[in-house]
């Protein structure tokens, strides 16, 4: 995993469990996104954009769904050693690359992953 993803999949285990919904009935020309207990209702209450107060609601789901879709690909290409003291790419060499490029680690997918993550090599 990355330094970014950890801290992304750290922030959204510690926000209230969700589903979070984005309420407009309760309070005339507000809008608010509501949490799944009486205890958290009123998790957010701004005078925004529905479609941004939609984001922020769906968030709390599609975070952790996204993280998880990262996590998959990035176990699938993982290191391995080629016993001449260099890594490979898994993933890349089993799907039966003998590009040196393709299937040396980090691999374009995890490169990808990085780059779009902020990290990676400078």
């Amino acid at each position: 995993m990355t330094s970014q993803l950890d801290a992304i999949k750290a922030r959204a285990e510690a926000a209230t469990e969700g589903p979070w919904r984005v309420r407009t009935d309760y309070i005339p020309g507000v809008i608010e996104v509501e949490g799944p207990t009486a205890s958290n209702d009123y998790v957010a209450e701004l005078s925004a954009d529905k479609a941004d107060l939609e984001f922020i609601a769906h968030s709390r789901a599609d975070i952790p769904a996204l993280v998880a879709a990262i996590e998959s690909v990035l176990v699938m290409h993982k290191p391995e050693a080629t016993g001449y003291g260099d890594w490979v790419c898994g993933a890349c060499i089993s799907a039966g690359s003998h590009d040196w490029e393709s299937t040396a680690y980090p691999c374009p997918t995890v490169t990808a992953i990085q780059s779009a993550l902020g990290e990676g090599e400078k």
